[in-house]
């Protein structure tokens, strides 16, 4: 069970005009937030100044994930307007790098959108090409959410490709405006390379190629791993109950030497910065792994199901040192000569969550009631954060959600 929570205390209100419609024309110029529990104070920067504000004894962790152009615009077979949104590849593959790749049949979770289709339908898609029309077969269709398959085969392209020249970026549902061509560049991350995202890791937005730089020589190293993010990052809980919230479930990728990499940032002492609500997710993640690993030696994990449910981190238990958990991780890579992993997280931080890996966060400002408010909460405090986010509303020039400005959170600095 988790924590019993009051969700009215997570709650505030967000003017529609505080939220960001385009990104800053330099990234690295957004406001940002500071914010130290041990201290208690909030001061206000430029993101440019992260460099000069994180301690020398840091590693920092970023999502890579990559998103796609999911947004497909199609028409009914009467001429009505469609539109196709690419969620999950299904068939042949599920893993997204290689469900890319296709160039024959393939078959996707997608949410539809137009009136009155259903199972058997045909979707066309808009293509630019001339006698180019590619089809989209409905299979399933509940509410709107389908399985649709399409076959690329006769026109020399994988999916990849398909979503690169037909798609659009999928811009956040606040976002009221038509996608640009700039999107596709502003709305990726300058270090993105794996595809596999519907929405962007948007803490990751606000950094240049030159601040990287920056960072590397004051020496902070910078480690890579994977959550692709999916829609259910924008789901608000519904319900009065967190428990009888369904968290939504995120695919994450780390490989054998960011692993063996934490493990000696962990060793020597170091503040573990995580960029994104997403890289804290799959740091914490790869914990309580580790923890049920350790709790059951003999442990065959089935890496299609969840390796972390929600209520996993609220169990009563003996508590793991992060080092040891994260280094039985690594013992069960070493035995079953896993080099990446690839698993699917359900993780829910709420407030009473106590962290275990990340003690510094690099995040945007979140949506009221979100999950991610009360993941912020659980790092900072439930009075903290919303001084912090206080103090961001009194400021008309703070910027709010993927495209606005950033936060920086402290909790227990080391050294």
């Amino acid at each position: 069970m988790l924590p019993n929570i009051d969700l009215n205390i997570y709650k505030y209100d967000l003017p529609s005009e505080r939220i960001a419609m385009f990104p800053k024309e330099n990234r690295d110029e957004c406001k940002l937030l500071k914010v130290n529990r041990e201290t208690g104070t909030i001061s206000h920067h430029k993101f440019s100044e992260i460099p000069h504000l994180l301690p020398l004894n840091s590693e920092m962790f970023i999502n890579t994930s990559k998103v796609i152009s999911a947004r497909i615009s199609a028409q009914k077979s009467t001429s009505g307007k469609a539109e196709i949104f690419m969620v999950e590849p299904l068939t042949p593959f599920p893993e997204y790098n290689l469900a890319l790749s296709v160039r024959t049949i393939s078959t996707w979770k997608c949410i539809i959108g137009g009136k009155n289709i259903k199972a058997g339908d045909i979707l066309y898609a808009e293509a630019p090409i001339a006698n180019c029309r590619f089809e989209f077969r409905i299979l399933t269709k509940e509410d709107n959410n389908a399985t649709v398959e399409f076959d690329l085969t006769n026109y020399n392209m994988s999916v990849a490709d398909f979503l690169e020249h037909f798609g659009k970026i999928p811009l956040p549902p606040y976002i009221k405006r038509e996608v640009t061509d700039n999107d596709k560049i502003t709305y990726q991350t300058v270090y993105a390379n794996a595809l596999g995202s519907v929405a962007a890791p948007t803490a990751g937005l606000h950094f240049t190629k030159k601040m990287l730089k920056k960072l590397l020589a004051s020496g902070i190293a910078i480690n890579e791993l994977v959550l692709h993010v999916g829609l259910g990052t924008f789901k608000p809980i519904a319900t009065d109950d967190i428990n009888q919230h369904d968290m939504h479930s995120e695919r994450i990728i780390i490989n054998k030497s960011t692993l063996e990499h934490l493990i000696v940032c962990l060793e020597l002492n170091k503040n573990i910065v995580s960029v994104g609500t997403t890289t804290t997710r799959t740091l914490e993640s790869i914990y309580w792994l580790g923890v049920r690993l350790i709790e059951n030696p003999n442990l065959e994990i089935d890496f299609t199901s969840h390796v972390v449910t929600p209520d996993e981190p609220y169990k009563t238990r003996e508590e793991v040192s992060p080092i040891d958990s994260i280094k039985a991780v690594n013992e069960y890579f070493d035995k079953h000569e896993i080099l990446t992993l690839v698993a699917y997280t359900k993780l829910f931080i709420v407030p009473g969550y106590r962290y275990r890996l990340v003690n510094i966060l690099i995040t945007n400002f979140h949506q009221p009631e979100s999950t991610l408010i009360l993941l912020v909460a659980a790092l900072l405090g439930t009075e903290l954060w919303k001084q912090g986010y206080n103090a961001a509303l009194a400021d008309p020039d703070y910027r709010f959600l993927s495209y606005g400005d950033a936060c920086l959170f402290f909790n227990n600095i080391k050294g």
